[in-house]
Formats: C-alpha cells, structure tokens, sequence
C-alpha cells in the first residue's frame, strides 16, 4: 500500500567519521616534519600545521560504505484515491508501527579544505523491505520492496589533540525512490569522541569512538502505486470480513464515514470482488499521501576504525537506539594532489 515508501528512512546514508592522522610521539620525527615542506595543495594550511610538527592525512579520499539498517516507523494522515476517486482522509484506518529494513551501498568522495574542515560528496543506491500491518478496517500485513537512489552532500569538522579526537558530521541529502513522486529530503547529524591506539609501525593505528546520531526526514510523502502491489496476497477471508462488518445492521464504522470515505471503501471492496472473479484489476492507480514519522530520531553510535598505513582506512559501526539499529562497514582510500614545484 502507500507506505510502502516509508522504507526510504532506511536508506538516508549515515557516515562514518574522517579524522586527523596518528600523531607521532618521537621528536625526531617531529623534527623532521618541520623541516619538510608540505607537497600537496589542500588543506589550505597545511604549511603551518607541519611547521608545528605535526603530519595530516592524505587530504582527498573515497569511501564505500555499506549500511544495514532496521526501523520503526508510524503512519498517520492517511489519505487515499482509489482509481479515478480524489484523495481523500481515511482517519479511520489504523496501522501497527511498520517494521522497515534497508540495505544501502554508498560511495563517498572528501577532500579536507581546512585541517579541521572536511567537505565531502554522496551517491547512494538501496533496497528494502517494509512490513505495513494494517489493523482495523481488515487485518492485513503489506510488503513492500522499494528501490532507493540517494545523492547528498555534507562537512566534518574534527579536532586532535595528543591521541584524543572529536568531529561533527552533517550530512544533507536526496532521495528518488520508486512509486514516490518528489525527492525525500534528509538529514544526519552526529558527533563522536575517541581516542587513537598507536601500533608499533608508524602509520598503523586503531581507533574507539563513541557518539550520537540524528536522523530526519520529510514527514510528508505521495505517490502512486498499483492494486495489485498492495494486494498481491489478499485471500476471500478479507473480503469477507469486510463485506460483513459494511453490512452489519447495527450501527458500525461504515455508517459514520462522510460520502467520500464510502466511495473509497466501495471502489476498495468492488475492486477485491473482480479480483477473486478474475478481472485484471492488478493495474488500478492508487494515489495516495501520509505522513511518517521516525520512533526514535537518535541513536547512540559505537566505532572501531583501524588504519593500515596512511593510504587505507578501514571502518565498523554500530547504532543502537529507540526504533532504530544500524551496522555501518566501509573502506576509505587516501591520496593528494601535489603542487606543482613537487610534481
């Protein structure tokens, strides 16, 4: 049914931390980073960092992320038109919480303009499942498949000192999904603290963070899905209780509807006759309209990251919170650009 669409929650990227390079403790190595000139073009300051004594990660980079995550959301403002009908407020349909679950495969592109400035680029691309449990007029579970494709863009700002780390990510982005008219806006915002675990070869490191994640995303949603996307697995017994519960003599639901609510549940119910008769009726538009809203916006976010060399990161994260887990793995390649008198 509409909601099928809430699954794009899911798939609104998460990022996993940029952070400064490895401090080296000896002063010699201190020494000599200040008598070596900086070669590469970014960050913008890079001179004055290595002048201090301190080195800095390759400045650009390419990350791929894969993001597994599982959410809960709620659906209200519900409104519906069946075929050629109008949209019109179905208040009286009820839905448990939907169980989502999404798979995200997310390429990201950086580059540190500032040595505690990050800036980076997004593409995206997800599937996933929904789990719509609709609970009164009939008892029916919908599920969905949507197929996601995300672009987006976003900052780090990160700060060291001695071992210690901490950085700021907001991520902005845009999701086109299946079945949804408009582009879903969202955002995530976190913040983590941690600390680097020097090994004994220069450059090999592995790091422990520990933080928070926001997560927001349009609550408003509409498009248009077909009859039989929503009600693929419908049997006689829904049809059934539905045409008992209309045709009740007491008073009930259907009586209370205003003239609009009936012809929706009419059309609904003439539709689920001509498909037990046979009739193709599976490609009848259903446009629809809702709003959704996340059970839990934040999450509490736990991080290990271990860097083999200065070329290659390597990453995994966990996000545990209110109607939400999330399982983050990615790989990050590291290079610059020189400037032309080191070329």
């Amino acid at each position: 049914m509409i909601v099928a669409i809430v699954a794009i929650i899911s798939l609104t990227p998460a990022t996993s931390t940029a952070q400064q390079g490895p401090s080296m403790g000896d002063q010699f190595f201190k020494d000599s980073l200040r008598q070596t000139p900086y070669p590469y073009t970014l960050p913008i300051l890079g001179q004055k960092v290595r002048e201090l004594g301190q080195d800095l990660p390759y400045p650009m980079g390419g990350m791929f992320n894969f993001i597994h995550q599982q959410t809960r959301l709620e659906l209200t403002s519900l409104k519906v038109g069946f075929g050629d009908l109008p949209l019109t407020e179905l208040d009286f349909v009820t839905f448990d919480p939907i169980e989502n679950v999404g798979n995200v495969y997310n390429f990201r592109f950086d580059n540190w303009i500032l040595p505690f400035l990050n800036v980076y680029g997004i593409y995206a691309y997800g599937n996933g499942t929904a789990e719509i449990p609709m609970t009164f007029p009939i008892q029916y579970d919908i599920k969905t498949s949507p197929v996601v494709s995300t672009f987006g863009g976003g900052i780090v700002l990160a700060y060291g000192i001695k071992n210690f780390f901490g950085a700021y990510n907001l991520n902005l982005s845009w999701s086109n999904t299946s079945a949804l008219d408009d582009l879903v806006y969202g955002r995530v915002q976190s913040i983590r603290v941690g600390r680097i675990f020097n090994l004994k070869k220069r450059y090999h490191s592995i790091s422990i963070s520990v933080g928070a994640q926001k997560q927001v995303v349009d609550r408003l949603s509409a498009g248009q899905i077909t009859f039989g996307d929503i009600f693929d697995n419908l049997d006689q017994s829904h049809l059934d209780d539905l045409r008992n519960q209309i045709q009740d003599e007491a008073q009930n639901w259907y009586d209370d509807l205003s003239l609009a609510q009936k012809l929706v549940v009419d059309r609904l119910v003439e539709t689920m006759e001509d498909w037990f008769d046979g009739v193709n009726v599976r490609d009848v538009p259903i446009h629809y309209s809702f709003e959704k809203e996340v059970i839990g916006e934040w999450s509490f976010q736990l991080g290990a990251q271990y860097n083999h060399g200065k070329r290659w990161w390597y990453r995994m994260e966990g996000g545990f919170g209110k109607g939400r887990t999330q399982l983050l793995i990615s790989a990050n390649y590291r290079f610059g650009i020189k400037k032309k008198e080191f070329r």
